[in-house]
């Protein structure tokens, strides 16, 4: 079963769509987001981009980790859930998006998907990892 795991510099969800004389389009911030992690995934392909044929189901992980923000009081463990925006699923819909035609064909090939937003401690950056697997062909 192949894989690919990579990492992104940031934890972000897909925002909403903005509507300009009657037409959709996707938020700057939302595409350059995209790239960047369509560009992360070939980096982790080391100049061989895996892509999944269509019909080969893929499972995808996503993990982000962020730093507790400032104001918390509390210092227990100094760890709190995560219980800020970005919503799991805009976090979701952002990397599933993004590697449209790049790690498989169409995200429909998603059989199975875990997205876990890790506590917030003290000291973390903000960090998506994300993980691809599919099946033999």
């Amino acid at each position: 079963m192949p894989s690919v795991a990579f990492r992104v510099p940031f934890v972000k969800g897909k925002a909403r769509p903005r509507f300009s004389r009657g037409h959709a389009y996707t938020p700057k911030s939302t595409s350059d987001a995209q790239e960047t992690i369509a560009a992360a995934y070939i980096e982790a392909c080391d100049g061989d981009v895996l892509r999944a044929s269509e019909g080969v189901p893929v499972a995808v992980a996503v993990l982000t980790t962020r730093n507790v923000k400032s104001g918390f009081r509390r210092r227990e463990g100094d760890s709190h859930d995560d219980l800020q925006k970005p919503d799991a699923d805009n976090i979701a819909k952002l990397v599933l998006d993004a590697l449209n035609g790049v790690a498989y064909e169409d995200d429909s090939q998603v059989v199975a998907l875990l997205v876990l937003k890790l506590p917030r401690r003290r000291g973390n950056e903000p960090v998506t990892y994300v993980g691809i697997f599919w099946g033999d062909e």
